[in-house]
């Protein structure tokens, strides 16, 4: 992704059903036998992923908080794509990087908390969501 990126605001959104489907994307990746999720790991973080499932807690925006980046190549929709998940390290902080209908899914997943200049792209208990729009072409 570049430095060519734009904010798209999303308002209404149910803030526990969202977010306990973020989750779950995340926890279906652990949990698979499939090669395709190989990377993925919470290591300590497993055990309150799991109990916030099982009990149905959205916990805080900051709880595996999900920034997430609209994306297309060039103008084409890319809804159809998906990438294998890839751990990196954003300002320090352990994060996963999961790209599938049309967009890249940005987990933070350390037990410290986000930088702060994140906290703004995570769904909010209001509703709302400020994503990013981007070419994958672009980076």
């Amino acid at each position: 992704m570049s430095q060519r990126c734009w904010q798209r605001g999303i308002r209404g959104i149910d803030y526990r059903r969202f977010k306990l489907f973020q989750l779950s994307i995340l926890w279906r990746a652990l949990v698979s036998g499939l090669d395709f999720f190989r990377l993925v790991s919470l290591g300590a973080r497993e055990a309150k992923a799991r109990e916030m499932l099982l009990v149905g807690d959205a916990g805080s925006p900051e709880d595996f908080g999900c920034v997430v980046v609209f994306s297309h190549d060039r103008g084409a929709d890319v809804s159809d794509t998906m990438f294998n998940p890839e751990a990196l390290r954003w300002g320090g902080r352990r994060m996963y990087k999961f790209f599938f209908a049309g967009a890249v899914w940005l987990y933070h997943c350390d037990r410290r908390r986000a930088a702060s200049h994140l906290h703004r792209f995570f769904l909010s208990e209001q509703g709302e969501l400020t994503g990013l729009v981007g070419d994958l072409d672009d980076g």
